[in-house]
């Protein structure tokens, strides 16, 4: 007579396994999580190098400045969506500064581009704050005259022709609101003392093609793009 084998409990998971192999794919997402973080931060808050604008007006600009007049450049790249906070703080500043500066926005253009290309969102409310002029500029030839080659860089020259500021205007690339390089812009516009002459420039190359139109997304936290 055959006996059958005694009939096996089910195996039971065991528990801390579980959790352990829980808790290590939620520190691998934290992991991944946190980096990315880091290297959003790392980019808003990375300014543009070797913006060095002459001491005096140069000579033989695109932009000539009405004798008198305290006179603001920006170079802007229209295809660049974390330059859009400049061009807001820009608006900002021609509204404190109560028509006092002129303006004048230099749009690059490379050589051999039709009409319409760097006619762009950014072109258009630009061209809408009261008190700005609007400049095609080939291959940011003007720009350069003025030494910078970052999109939203700003440089103020006195009614003397003097450079009295150079930098940027927004806190970090692309977020709006109250930051120091703006507040500087508009006291010296508004003919007050500012301490602060230059400011850190938070925006794209104008040469890079990388920043065509597709800047990174913001950090969290941030008000910008």
């Amino acid at each position: 007579m055959s006996t059958q084998p005694a009939p096996t409990a089910p195996r039971r998971s065991d528990p801390r396994r579980f959790s352990r192999a829980t808790a290590a794919a939620i520190t691998a997402w934290a992991l991944v999580l946190v980096g990315g973080m880091a290297t959003l931060w790392v980019y808003a808050y990375r300014p543009a190098e070797g913006f060095d604008p002459p001491p005096h007006w140069p000579a033989n600009t695109l932009v000539q400045p009405r004798p008198g007049r305290t006179t603001l450049l920006m170079a802007v790249h229209p295809k660049c969506p974390c330059t859009r906070a400049s061009i807001n703080e820009l608006a900002r500043i021609m509204r404190y500064g109560f028509g006092r500066a002129d303006a004048h926005v230099l749009l690059f253009a490379p050589s051999g581009s039709d009409e319409q290309w760097a006619h762009t969102d950014l072109w258009a409310s630009a061209e809408a704050i009261p008190g700005v002029a609007i400049h095609r500029d080939t291959d940011g030839a003007a720009a350069a005259l003025f030494g910078t080659d970052s999109s939203g860089s700003v440089v103020l020259y006195d009614a003397q022709g003097r450079r009295r500021f150079w930098g940027g205007v927004t806190a970090g690339r692309g977020h709006e609101g109250p930051n120091s390089g703006q507040d500087a812009v508009v006291r010296l516009m508004q003919g007050l003392d500012s301490a602060l002459t230059t400011s850190p420039v938070y925006g794209c190359r104008i040469h890079d093609d990388s920043c065509d139109g597709v800047c990174p997304p913001r950090p969290p936290g941030g008000s910008g793009i």
